[in-house]
């Protein structure tokens, strides 16, 4: 379940960007990762991955971009085109939020490598695999009360931001009931986008995890 990546979408870069970088996570993530781990823990070889946020659009491409490789992948609130309105809006606002220019991450605006890393387009490579998706709507739950840190912040950016993956969640699965590939979406009814709300659904997402790693 990878996480920390500073705004760079789990995705090779084309050009060294100014303020983060040269990203080369789809190189690091399937690559050089795996033989490390696998000689680590003397695995079986039979992968699932996970993400949440930019984690969980960055999980789905890599799982579409190498078919097989993963058996089984779950996105917590995430958005997983790259080229609709809402898909671009999330990856321009992580990009640029952390100064950075999404130029260098996959060309001009709408160009081939944009609607090549667009999970939507295409979710055909995704059949076979175990897919777990869920959302909730961006209002309050649980975990806000009045003594809650930033309740504000976490109400009018974490609402919106997770209200905005709910829609990107629903679009993903049309798209996937389009083609008849199975996934399991929980849509939550309420919740914000935060770790809270993530810790209690990844048990959720275990059925279809430890079903795809034969456990």
């Amino acid at each position: 379940m990878p996480d920390g990546v500073k705004a760079g979408m789990y995705t090779d870069w084309q050009n060294v960007d100014p303020k983060l970088g040269l990203h080369r996570w789809e190189t690091f993530l399937t690559k050089e990762l795996p033989p490390l781990v696998d000689a680590r823990f003397a695995t079986n070889g039979v992968k699932a991955i996970a993400g949440t946020s930019m984690g969980a659009q960055g999980v789905m491409m890599l799982a579409g971009r190498h078919p097989g490789m993963y058996k089984g992948v779950a996105g917590f609130s995430g958005c997983y085109s790259t080229t609709d309105f809402w898909g671009r809006a999330s990856i321009l606002s992580t990009v640029t939020s952390r100064g950075g220019d999404p130029g260098n991450m996959w060309g001009e605006l709408g160009g081939p490598e944009w609607e090549a890393h667009d999970s939507l387009l295409h979710a055909e490579q995704l059949r076979g695999t175990e897919i777990y998706l869920s959302a909730a709507p961006g209002t309050p739950g649980e975990n806000e009360t009045l003594q809650t840190p930033s309740l504000a912040d976490r109400l009018i950016v974490g609402g919106t931001i997770e209200a905005v993956s709910n829609m990107c969640t629903h679009a993903f699965d049309e798209r996937l009931r389009s083609l008849d590939i199975a996934a399991t979406v929980d849509y939550e009814p309420n919740g914000t986008h935060s770790w809270g709300y993530w810790r209690h659904r990844f048990p959720k997402a275990w059925p279809a995890l430890s079903k795809a790693l034969g456990i």
